[in-house]
């Protein structure tokens, strides 16, 4: 019970105002907005979409409730922890798939600036970072 109850709060936490008044719209424009173009512009370039918006979005989420103090300038909800975290988890699994760090970390950035400045993040987060694994011909994840 206080496991779940804990569970709860800290999705709460992370829960923007429009979603909790219309219903998930995020995940609704990650899902079908974000990987559809991205599939449409990229092909199989998709996957590094969808990775990282599941591990990017999630992480920073959580490490900006939990460690979050500093938002990033200018015009961005975003913390610098929560940035970060999200940051290291990305560049840690794209590094594991592809064995290739610069690219992981072109692609992690990208990912952290479609996050904090970019109208919904589930929909700029897939779209940039597939454009930007195919622009980097990174290996395509199967």
């Amino acid at each position: 019970m206080r496991l779940e109850k804990t569970v709860k709060e800290l999705l709460e936490s992370v829960e923007r105002d429009y979603e909790r008044r219309g219903g998930y719209l995020g995940i609704l424009m990650g899902a079908i907005g974000g990987v559809l173009i991205s599939q449409l512009l990229t092909g199989n370039y998709v996957i590094y979409g969808i990775i990282s918006v599941i591990v990017y979005d999630t992480m920073s989420a959580i490490g900006g409730v939990l460690l979050g103090r500093v938002r990033l300038p200018p015009f961005s909800n975003a913390t610098m922890e929560g940035t970060l975290v999200g940051m290291a988890s990305l560049a840690i699994v794209l590094f594991l798939f592809t064995n290739q760090l610069i690219s992981s970390l072109a692609v992690t950035v990208v990912a952290a600036l479609a996050e904090a400045y970019g109208m919904e993040d589930n929909l700029a987060i897939p779209v940039t970072t597939s454009l930007i694994a195919m622009a980097l011909r990174l290996p395509v994840i199967t």
